[in-house]
C-alpha cells in the first residue's frame, strides 16, 4: 500500500518495520490514516500485513528498544479535520519474524544486587555485550552465549558461585555458559571474603624490662584494619598502642610482672588470641 508520513524501523533480522501514514485514493479528499502495520523484507522484495496500531497515525516517530519493541510516539490522528491533531500518547509494537525465535537473557547478581560488570560474549542482536547487572541481552534460539564475572565486587565481596547457568568454568568457575533454548535467567552471586585467622606469628623484641617502655612490633593476621576496640596486653596489663594494621601491631608495653609473659591480642569482634612467654 502506498502511503507517506509514515514511520520506517530497521529490525534486527534486516527487514523493516512500516506503520502509520497517510494514503492517497483519488483527489485531495481521498486521503486517510492508516492503522494497518506492514514488514519489508528486501531478500524478496515484498511487503507483508503483520498487523494493526490501536489509532490511526501520521507524522509520529518509531524507535527500535533493546527488548526489540518498536516504540511508536506522537504525530497526529484524524480528528480534527483534515489537518488532524496533535498527540500526546506513546505505545509500543512488537513485531517477531516466525522464521526467527529470539529469547531473552537476563543477568543478575546478589550482594550486590547491581552494578556488577559481566562480561558477555556474543553481542546480543541489538550489538550489546557487557553491561552491568542488572542486563538484558536477546539472542537467536540455541545461541550459545559465555558470561564472565569479575572475581571481585565494586563492594569488595567475592564472587561464590553462578545461578541457573548450564556449565560453569575459569577460575573459581567464574564463566557461566547458557544455551538459548528458551528465555534464561542467571546470576552472580558475591559473598564477603573469608576474615583471615587472628593469629600473632612474632613479637620483636623478644624481650625487655619488667618496668616497660619497650617499643613492640606484633606481626599475624587477621587483626583488623583498625583499632577499634581492639586491644593488647601483656601478661593481663594493657598496653598502650601506637598503630594498628591488620597485619601488625606497634605498641607500648606496660609495667609487668617479673619473667616473660604472653601477648594477647584481641580484635574488635571479640576474637582473642595470645602467644605465650613472648616478652
Amino acid at each position: 500500500m502506498g502511503r507517506a508520513y509514515h514511520t520506517a524501523t530497521l529490525l534486527p533480522d534486516g527487514k523493516v518495520l512500516v506503520t502509520g501514514g497517510m494514503s492517497w485514493y483519488g483527489g485531495a479528499a481521498g486521503t486517510w490514516f492508516n492503522l494497518n502495520v506492514e514488514v519489508y523484507d528486501p531478500a524478496i522484495r515484498r511487503f507483508d500485513q503483520v498487523g494493526w496500531l490501536s489509532s490511526r497515525l501520521m507524522s509520529s516517530t518509531a524507535t527500535l528498544l533493546q527488548d526489540g519493541r518498536v516504540l511508536i510516539a506522537g504525530g497526529k490522528d484524524r480528528q480534527g479535520g483534515a489537518s488532524g491533531r496533535y498527540l500526546y500518547s506513546a505505545g509500543v509494537f512488537l513485531y517477531q519474524d516466525p522464521e526467527i525465535i529470539i529469547h531473552r537473557l537476563t543477568v543478575g547478581s546478589e550482594a550486590p544486587a547491581s552494578g556488577v560488570a559481566i562480561a558477555i560474549d556474543p553481542p546480543d542482536i541489538f550489538g550489546a555485550a557487557a553491561g552491568a547487572t542488572a542486563a538484558s541481552r536477546h539472542y537467536r534460539e540455541d545461541t550459545a552465549v559465555t558470561l564472565a564475572a569479575p572475581l571481585t565486587a565494586a563492594n569488595g565481596n567475592a564472587f561464590a558461585r553462578w545461578d541457573g547457568c548450564d556449565s560453569t568454568s575459569g577460575p573459581q568457575a567464574s564463566r557461566c555458559t547458557v544455551a538459548m533454548d528458551e528465555e534464561r535467567v542467571v546470576t552472580a552471586v558475591f559473598a564477603p571474603a573469608a576474615a583471615d585467622p587472628l593469629a600473632v606469628t612474632a613479637v620483636s623484641p623478644a624481650s625487655g624490662p619488667a618496668t616497660g617502655g619497650t617499643s613492640v612490633t606484633i606481626t599475624g593476621t587477621g587483626f583488623g584494619a583498625s583499632q577499634g576496640t581492639g586491644a593488647v596486653s601483656f601478661g593481663g596489663v594493657a598496653a598502650t598502642v601506637n598503630s594498628w594494621a591488620d597485619r601488625q601491631i606497634m605498641c607500648t608495653a606496660p609495667a609487668h610482672s617479673a619473667g616473660t609473659v604472653g601477648v594477647t591480642v584481641r580484635d574488635s569482634s571479640g576474637r582473642s588470641v595470645t602467644k605465650s612467654a613472648a616478652l
